[in-house]
């Protein structure tokens, strides 16, 4: 991000891959995982939206500029804008993607302070949520993980004082980075609806509520682990209550069970 404030125009989908990469690896989830799954579960957004307020911070800066040749080049820059696109053309088009064109139309007239820097940002970030949100409700990989999360933030499990290993399975479980038919189906071209469990003769759709509530295979290790409540007459509702306790001990039984689960699900 060094030097973003200049080059900021170039939307640098490298660095972007360099950041989600990171933070899938921080996460212990596949490469495939949904974007906007991560950005959720860890409170991030894309790094367009900072590169983009630093570069209007730099603008306020300049118009804030007592040197002579720096408001020259600003002022060619602005003059050019409409020839060919630069620096100045993107800080236009920033801000009329904010609905903040009073701002660039009455540029030299106004004066672009702190509190102006303090609505940009909130703007920005605001628009990143937007954006975020209208991928997770609309991405089919999100049909779960929607009803789970209510804000981009770090997620308050991850706050949690529990063994990684527990921490990483409940990662995995909730951003559907996992090998039930629910997600391998999708490789293989096999429909929604026939992508059944090969653990037990229920014949239903493998996904996380058969997988954690339902499956008769798991009996002997859901109730070791998991609250009678949750399985007793198990809904969707029931499950979304199960993800978002923060009861440190319970975080771990969950844990405990998806890595107890998995592993016996892999070995036959």
């Amino acid at each position: 991000m060094y030097g973003c404030e200049v080059w900021g125009v170039h939307r640098a989908p490298n660095v972007e891959k360099v950041h989600l990469d990171y933070c899938k690896t921080l996460l212990g989830v596949k490469r495939s995982t949904s974007n906007v799954m991560v950005y959720y579960e860890l409170g991030r957004f894309p790094l367009l939206y900072e590169r983009n307020f630093r570069m209007l911070k730099l603008w306020t800066k300049i118009h804030g500029s007592e040197n002579c040749i720096i408001k020259s080049c600003y002022k060619e820059l602005v003059a050019n804008s409409n020839k060919c696109k630069n620096w100045a053309t993107c800080i236009k088009t920033i801000l009329y993607d904010l609905g903040m064109n009073y701002y660039w139309d009455n540029q030299w007239v106004l004066c672009l302070d702190s509190s102006f820097l303090q609505l940009t940002k909130q703007r920005i970030y605001d628009q990143a949520k937007q954006e975020l949100h209208f991928t997770l409700e609309t991405s089919p990989k999100c049909r779960l993980y929607k009803y789970i999360v209510s804000n981009v933030e770090l997620q308050f499990y991850l706050q949690k004082c529990i063994p990684v290993i527990a921490r990483k399975w409940i990662t995995r479980i909730r951003l559907s980075s996992h090998n039930l038919c629910i997600e391998t189906g999708r490789f293989y071209g096999i429909s929604r609806n026939s992508r059944m469990c090969i653990m037990c003769d229920k014949n239903v759709v493998e996904d996380e509520f058969h997988f954690i509530l339902q499956c008769t295979n798991y009996n002997d290790i859901r109730k070791k682990f998991i609250k009678k409540y949750y399985w007793t007459r198990p809904s969707t509702y029931k499950l979304v209550q199960l993800f978002s306790v923060e009861n440190t001990k319970e975080l771990c039984n969950l844990g405990k069970y998806l890595l107890y689960a998995f592993k016996c699900r892999n070995n036959i």
